[in-house]
């Protein structure tokens, strides 16, 4: 399945961000046999440069991450996604959505979000929409129904960092700029 990963810095203090959480998720996502891409929007105008993305790439899920500062720009960009493309699934992590998990509640253009350390539950996640399953039920989840938000069970902290794939560097288009004297 088809997975495109949405991380916004508009207005950012820092050109040369590096979503080390989203890029995580990448690497387990693609590891699980699942297709992914990555869209960096650093000014409204990319908003076309996404909107380019999900016509030729054609994913079912939309995974934005945000901070709070961005959470606007998430929110603007997943509704004109949903306009023009209802059947995606758009979901949001990330730390403004970990600590505000009531977040959800402010875009009715987001089917849901996730918080917490995320990599496994995001997982089976795409693995339940490629199926045809019930997606609300995985861990870490937080949807609203009936007007109330549903928070289902964190899942348990991995003790075993090596058990994730290496953070993606292929595809994160600002690896390029960046040094990585530390890492072999």
């Amino acid at each position: 399945m088809r997975v495109l990963c949405i991380y916004t810095n508009i207005n950012g203090a820092h050109d040369d961000n590096y979503s080390f959480g989203l890029a995580s998720i990448l690497a387990s996502a693609r590891a699980a046999g699942h297709e992914t891409a990555i869209e960096v929007v650093k000014i409204k105008d990319d908003y076309a440069n996404v909107m380019h993305t999900m016509e030729t790439f054609g994913p079912k899920v939309i995974g934005f991450t945000a901070v709070s500062s961005q959470f606007c720009f998430v929110k603007e960009l997943c509704e004109k996604i949903k306009e023009k493309f209802p059947d995606v699934i758009c979901v949001c992590g990330g730390v403004h959505p970990t600590i505000n998990p009531h977040c959800v509640t402010e875009c009715e253009a987001l089917d849901g979000i996730f918080r917490g350390d995320c990599e496994g539950s995001f997982v089976d996640f795409c693995t339940t929409v490629e199926n045809g399953g019930d997606y609300k039920k995985t861990d870490n989840y937080c949807y609203v129904k009936n007007e109330t938000v549903r928070m289902n069970v964190l899942r348990p902290l991995l003790k075993e960092l090596d058990e994730l794939p290496f953070s993606d560097r292929d595809q994160y288009p600002l690896v390029d700029q960046m040094t990585y004297d530390c890492i072999p």
